[in-house]
């Protein structure tokens, strides 16, 4: 409608925010005094928490982001090196949209990244403008949120990392190699590739292959050297950041203390998603339909309805459209499903209490 109306290039540049995050009072002018210097074609911002103090869970979220803060953004900023602009909290120039937003996947932060480096746009970073974000409070949403994101950062590298290797070939630069690094999920490929090994070897072993002779000390050796190297990397990490953030951390010391003793689960519990997240879900979910057709769908209530819509750029809209229908007139509720969104209102319920 933007690109019917005024043009997309009637405005400079668009802000990507999240609906329940709150920003900083100089937010829009501290970004803007980035984009003004004409080096970056995206500016990212600072992203802090808004409920870092609540419990465990929020906590990890809060040390997760600072880490990409501490070892993503800064770092690149230091070596004027194009950064990521993943997630909520950041703005991109009009030039950028000019063929609107083609990305679909899960991910499609990480996606339009790739892209965009890929056609030598410049990413960069805003350490004064500060977006507050709430995190999930739940364990099991955590899981849900983390799986998706997975899912998304899988889809994104198998279907955009060649573009990144082929513009790379033909216009070398060190961000597009960074970047490709970066996107490349090297933590799920480890764990693999030790995994595969111990589970091969132990088929051998039990089908009766000559001259192989298992040692199950040696699998419990990998297994417990695997977890306790997480959790001593994740305490040194998880206590370098409380130093360094620790100005951003709204929370006493005894709690901070106790998060960064929590704060290796987060990382462990990644490695079974990682796992999960090569497996789809029963039933497609319903974003991800709509994401395959390029569309994005949203719904809405008030007292008196709830609404649900999808918007796509294009004239082609006949299986969105059918799909949305679809979804509306052939409801499959059930006892369970009714069970687990309880939980999920109940939770964003408290938030707000």
């Amino acid at each position: 409608q933007l690109r019917k109306n005024k043009g997309i290039d009637y405005y400079e540049a668009y802000f990507f925010l999240d609906a329940d995050c709150t920003i900083s009072l100089d937010f829009i002018s501290r970004m803007n005094d980035v984009y003004c210097t004409g080096k970056f074609d995206s500016i990212c911002a600072y992203r802090d928490s808004k409920n870092f103090s609540k419990n465990v869970i929020t906590a990890a979220y809060g040390f997760s982001y600072y880490r990409f803060t501490i070892s993503c953004h800064r770092p690149r900023t230091v070596l004027h090196s194009g950064t990521i602009g993943a997630g909520t909290g950041w703005m991109a120039s009009s030039k950028m949209m000019m063929d609107g937003w083609n990305e679909t996947t899960l991910l499609e932060d990480i996606e339009f990244v790739s892209d965009k480096t890929a056609e030598n746009y410049r990413f960069g970073f805003c350490e004064d403008a500060i977006i507050y974000i709430e995190h999930p409070t739940n364990f099991w949403i955590s899981c849900r949120q983390r799986l998706r994101w997975s899912r998304g950062a899988l889809q994104a590298y198998f279907l955009k990392s060649w573009k990144l290797v082929k513009s790379f070939f033909k216009h070398p630069t060190w961000t597009k190699y960074d970047l490709y690094w970066d996107v490349f999920p090297y933590s799920f490929f480890t764990f693999m590739i030790g995994l595969i090994y111990q589970i091969t070897s132990i088929i051998l072993f039990l089908t009766g292959v000559a001259g192989v002779n298992y040692n199950w000390m040696s699998f419990l050796n990998y297994v417990l050297t695997t977890l306790g190297g997480m959790v001593v990397a994740s305490l040194f990490v998880s206590i370098l950041i409380t130093i360094k953030e620790w100005k951003n951390i709204n929370c006493s010391l005894p709690k901070a203390i106790l998060y960064n003793l929590a704060w290796p689960w987060f990382d462990i519990v990644g490695v079974p998603i990682s796992f999960l997240s090569l497996f789809e879900a029963e039933g497609k979910d319903i974003l991800n339909r709509f994401s395959e057709l390029g569309a994005n769908v949203n719904a809405f209530t008030s007292y008196r309805e709830t609404v649900y819509y999808f918007s796509k750029i294009g004239e082609d809209i006949e299986d969105s459209l059918n799909l949305l229908l679809d979804f509306v007139q052939d409801l499959d509720i059930t006892d369970e499903s009714v069970e687990k969104e309880k939980g999920i209102i109940c939770e964003e319920l408290s938030m707000y209490l």
